[in-house]
């Protein structure tokens, strides 16, 4: 059982190197997450900035997405003042 415990814990740990939360793009930590009693407490991955326990995404794919949804809407941007401008 705490052999189990101790593999998850270093695979969150290797999951916060190159993860991201995904709602705010920030780093992650591994923190020990009390829900109700002590008994109950978890080791999980946790974003300060948005306070939410996150398993988080790719640093890449983050990054992805962000260039993918800012080139829509520049796109969509420059359709308006096209569309405006004639």
């Amino acid at each position: 059982m705490a052999k189990e415990k101790s593999l998850r814990v270093d695979r969150l740990k290797q999951r916060a190197k190159y993860c991201c939360c995904r709602y705010c793009g920030s780093e992650l930590h591994v923190r020990q997450i009390v829900f109700h009693t002590q008994a109950m407490a978890r080791i999980e991955l946790y974003c300060d900035q948005c306070q939410k326990i996150e398993y988080g995404v790719e640093k890449e794919a983050y990054a992805r997405l962000l260039w993918r949804r800012h080139s829509s809407t520049t796109s969509r941007i420059w359709k308006i003042m096209n569309s405006v401008c004639r």
